[in-house]
């Protein structure tokens, strides 16, 4: 049993969106996976016991959630970043909308995200749309700390990451302590 899931957004086959600064390109896949890696280990300094889950293919599916619920965890969260073919910017979180647990740990991922990243509050929203927050059996959130598209929220994305590792940390030590045993 774990206190928290954390998957990896996206697959190496499918890497998700590129944030682009520059020639750099950096893919969603290619940030989180190391990212998640160190989260855990934080974590797992604070007494809470993380698992790290990586999509077993392409597309997010029912194999996902298996793995996912297979931890046991008391919380999920699954790590990305937004993209926008237009100016957009921001930290958004997104929840199963009947989970008033999923919305709190959301609402502290929020604020502990843009306080850490200073980026703009975009929105903490209950949502049907992505198969990962309905097939999970835990609160589930999926992470969009900042538009990779957007070059000031790609700047903090990339040069905050210490700053990021905390805020998720803190957020996810506040929402599992806070969860009756």
């Amino acid at each position: 049993m774990s206190d928290v899931a954390i998957v990896v957004g996206h697959h190496p086959d499918a890497p998700g969106a590129a944030l682009q600064l520059g020639p750099r390109s950096i893919h969603e896949y290619e940030l989180w996976a190391p990212f998640a890696r160190e989260l855990a280990l934080t974590l797992e300094a604070e007494n809470i016991e993380a698992s790290v889950v990586h999509r077993p293919h392409e597309d997010p599916d029912q194999a996902l959630a298996q793995q996912v619920n297979e931890t046991n965890a008391a919380a999920a969260i699954e790590l990305h970043f937004n993209a926008y073919d237009g100016p957009a910017k921001g930290t958004e979180m997104l929840h199963w909308p009947t989970s008033t647990d999923g919305e709190h740990l959301a609402t502290l991922l929020q604020t502990h995200v843009t306080d850490a990243l200073g980026t703009e509050h975009r929105r903490v929203v209950g949502t049907q749309e992505f198969s990962f927050l309905r097939l999970t059996e835990m609160p589930a959130v999926i992470c969009e700390p900042a538009f990779g598209t957007n070059p000031q929220d790609a700047w903090r994305l990339l040069t905050h990451q210490p700053s990021l590792l905390r805020a998720y940390r803190q957020a996810l030590t506040d929402y599992v302590e806070g969860v009756p045993a």
